[in-house]
């Protein structure tokens, strides 16, 4: 379970406090767990029952109370997601909240966020987005589009995104050759590649080609595996300093960002050139690299 300290910013509107205050009950003396009692409370006041809910965090406040968060599994994506209260230092509930509403971007950072990392469901999200993002008026899209610096979503989601098919190479092997390809550049052993993992990945078709290619992002594990982590279903521990310290060791003051691989849909060969992105970043956003180029010698617009 993540658990870290936290004060008076835990994530709550101040103005709702009273209101909550008025219809939350207490805790104590309750034989029920802690937990038990946090899920009968929100059931009782809105109406979310257990089933439906995964705890996502604790914390402790400085008042020692306790602030807690929970997932809804199923949620309105036009929402958070979150259900969130506040318990004082004697058990009385004292801030609850419910999903709340989200704009657009956001929705569509969240989509991107819980889709990205394999590309059967980057291929569900464009589908999903290409009429929504049709539909909007060119001041809704440039409101929308807060990276057209770098690439625009409108571009992204009418990209060639592709499945593959029974006359592609199988995705297994297509991993191998990605990280096959990666042990080839100068100064990198397999203890580098075992360090990356696949961020985000694709199968579609480059601009200027024809074939289709899978296409993997590696990013270094202290990210990829937190950013899983927090996406996951129920609580997790990660130790993201230890990874960290590991890279460290490996890579020294050569940490690589990203590193982009396409790999032939046919014939498991490497298409084009491996980017390898190193800090400062000057991508920000990993679908950058579905759209350009495969022939691009650097990373950047």
């Amino acid at each position: 379970m993540k658990k870290r300290r936290c004060g008076k910013r835990f994530h709550a509107v101040a103005l709702l406090a009273l209101a909550a205050l008025l219809l939350c009950g207490s805790f104590s003396g309750s034989a029920e767990t802690q937990t038990d009692q946090i899920y009968r409370f929100i059931e009782e006041q809105l109406g979310y029952t257990r089933e439906e809910l995964t705890l996502n965090q604790t914390t402790e406040t400085e008042e020692g109370g306790l602030a807690f968060s929970l997932k809804l599994k199923e949620a309105d994506p036009t929402t958070n997601g979150l259900i969130i209260g506040e318990l004082d230092a004697q058990g009385n509930c004292i801030r609850l909240e419910g999903p709340q509403s989200i704009d657009l971007r956001t929705q569509y950072l969240n989509d991107w966020f819980a889709s990205h990392f394999h590309y059967d469901t980057l291929y569900e999200l464009v589908q999903r987005w290409r009429p929504i993002v049709d539909a909007m008026s060119p001041e809704e899209l440039a409101e929308f589009d807060y990276l057209k610096h770098i690439r625009t979503i409108e571009e992204f989601v009418h990209h060639d995104f592709r499945l593959p098919g029974p006359e592609h190479i199988a995705y297994e092997d297509a991993v191998a050759y990605a990280q096959e390809a990666l042990l080839q550049l100068p100064g990198w052993t397999q203890e580098k590649v075992d360090l990356m993992r696949i961020d985000t990945e694709a199968f579609h078709v480059p601009l200027g080609m024809e074939q289709p290619v899978y296409q993997f992002v590696f990013g270094l594990a202290s990210s990829v595996e937190q950013a899983k982590a927090v996406r996951s279903d129920g609580p997790y521990t990660f130790d993201r300093d230890a990874w960290v310290a590991k890279e460290d060791a490996v890579f020294g003051d050569n940490r690589p960002i990203r590193a982009s691989v396409r790999i032939d849909g046919r014939t498991g060969e490497v298409v084009g050139t491996i980017l390898v992105e190193f800090a400062p970043t000057s991508t920000y956003d990993e679908s950058c690299f579905f759209l350009w180029d495969p022939y691009k010698e650097t990373v950047g617009p």
